[in-house]
């Protein structure tokens, strides 16, 4: 492959998550010349929907966009360029060692605990059905 004349950029971003990617717009909007770069074959960081079985797409390490701020969806017109925000229900799903299943949240959740250390009356599910 040959090589071609090195472009010179104002602007160099090394992670194409969606941290890197907001930097990346506002220095592009402000009219500097921006490369991001990424290791990935995808760019997203967090913010990824990905297929992890076919049909099947999930935000697959996000905090459910909850830490992106609404100025920057509104400055960057992230809705025009197909953001769509869908509630999580349950926003939380813990799956336990004796196959209980936790749904609910948010709670914090230590590697520890056992289903029987959900509180008394919370929802969930075992052995396939819902049970309290």
């Amino acid at each position: 492959m040959a090589l071609s004349p090195a472009k010179m950029y104002d602007a160099v971003v090394v992670g194409g998550g969606h941290n890197g990617l907001t930097a990346a717009a506002y220095l592009a909007r402000g009219g500097l010349s921006t490369l991001v770069l990424e290791r990935r074959s995808i760019v997203g960081g967090c913010c990824v929907t990905e297929e992890i079985a076919p049909g099947c797409r999930v935000s697959t390490t996000s905090y459910i966009a909850s830490m992106l701020r609404p100025e920057v969806i509104r400055d960057l017109k992230l809705a025009r360029h197909g953001l769509r925000m869908v509630p999580c229900d349950p926003m939380i799903q813990v799956p336990f060692p004796d196959a209980a299943l936790f749904l609910g949240g948010p709670i914090a959740i230590e590697p520890s605990l056992s289903s029987k250390s959900i509180p008394p009356g919370t929802p969930k599910i075992s052995s396939g059905s819902m049970t309290s």
